[in-house]
């Protein structure tokens, strides 16, 4: 493959990467969160900051106790040398909680600073910085439920596991 196309091909893994990690967020899905980061990676994501591994766990327990949440993505930064890659990728984050007769939603916006390694051809974070640009906060109706709207699961129970199945 020449050396545009294997670009093109790189960074067509790194956004698989990104989009797996709000998957496996979203979803609270340990084993395919866990799958974007290298064993030796580092997260300093606000209030967390190590292993990337421990984080895993901490970011679960923590969603855990929301309603649920949802990680939209967008632009993203790629710069590519070799098996090394940095990227700054804007995200948006909802939280719902519950309060009282209506949820409350906690939104964030800012920016995911990766850094990525390829090895043995496989790309996963090493470091990522959190920056967080700005929050806020609002109520909303809870969503509603019946007929035949599919509604959304804060686990594996979510309608698309249907379609791509367990994370192996």
């Amino acid at each position: 493959m020449d050396a545009k196309w294997q670009t093109v091909a790189d960074e067509l893994e790194i956004r698989k990467v990104l989009a797996t990690y709000s998957r496996g967020v979203d979803r609270m899905d340990r084993a395919l969160l866990a799958s974007i980061y290298w064993p030796d990676a580092y997260d300093h994501h606000g209030s967390f900051q190590g292993p990337a591994m421990e984080f895993v766990d901490w970011v679960l327990e923590h969603v855990a106790r929301e309603r649920c949440t949802m990680h939209l993505l967008g632009q993203s930064y790629i710069d590519i040398h070799g098996d090394k890659a940095n990227t700054e990728t804007y995200w948006t984050a909802y939280h719902v909680r519950d309060a009282e007769d209506l949820n409350m939603v906690l939104a964030y916006a800012g920016r995911y600073v990766d850094q990525f390694e390829k090895r043995g051809g496989v790309w996963k974070i090493r470091h990522r910085d959190v920056i967080r640009d700005f929050a806020y906060k609002q109520c909303a109706e809870p969503p509603l439920l019946g007929g035949k709207r599919k509604i959304g699961a804060h686990s594996t129970k979510d309608p698309s596991y249907d379609v791509f199945g367990p994370t192996t």
